[in-house]
């Protein structure tokens, strides 16, 4: 099965956008009849892995590369929203460019520790969101979303053992391990009492 590149899917994405429409023309979906499922899939996977890049960083109290790697998701984002529109899953697309947004707003190297850490809480509540979502359990096997009650925050990291993005510490204390089938249900419940 041939793959379309990544560069051709960016292309598109960016005529789509600029022309201020989501609809394909007949020459458009000509050049992207190869794009399938396997390949959006393989897009959120990069997404999710460049999201924890960042998602590491800031554990270490670092923001070294997160301007870079936050340009790089942002990158691969609108690929993948290119290819969910071609598929014709809007709501993936929508998902995709909500995160966009967030991490197009990373990607500033003026931004101070604590501003990051609170525009990062936005995308990691996307990200988890696309852990449970998006990707097919299958894939999902050593990807731990948890819950900072004290920062009112998720985030998503490979691994057992927390390494919390918006304390930069790896205290257990006011954290929480939520399971994907439990994730949208812990989220309708915080966003009851807020």
């Amino acid at each position: 099965m041939k793959i379309v590149s990544r560069t051709l899917c960016f292309l598109f994405v960016a005529i789509v956008f600029t022309a201020g429409s989501t609809t394909m023309s007949a020459a458009a979906e000509k050049k992207h009849e190869k794009i399938d499922f396997e390949l959006l899939l393989r897009n959120v996977y990069q997404d999710l892995s460049l999201y924890i890049d960042i998602q590491k960083e800031l554990a270490a109290d670092s923001l070294d590369n997160v301007a870079d790697n936050a340009q790089s998701l942002y990158d691969n984002l609108i690929t993948t929203a290119g290819i969910a529109n071609a598929l014709g899953t809007k709501k993936i697309e929508a998902k995709m460019l909500r995160m966009a947004k967030n991490a197009k707003l990373l990607t500033d190297d003026k931004l101070e520790l604590d501003d990051v850490r609170t525009v990062f809480r936005d995308l990691s509540e996307q990200a988890s969101d696309m852990a449970v979502n998006v990707m097919p359990s299958y894939g999902r096997e050593n990807v731990y979303v948890y819950y900072d009650k004290e920062n009112d925050a998720y985030w998503v990291q490979l691994g057992k053992g927390v390494r919390n993005p918006y304390t930069g510490d790896s205290s257990t204390e006011n954290i929480q391990f939520i399971h994907f089938d439990d994730f949208d249900a812990h989220l309708r419940t915080r966003n009851k009492h807020k």
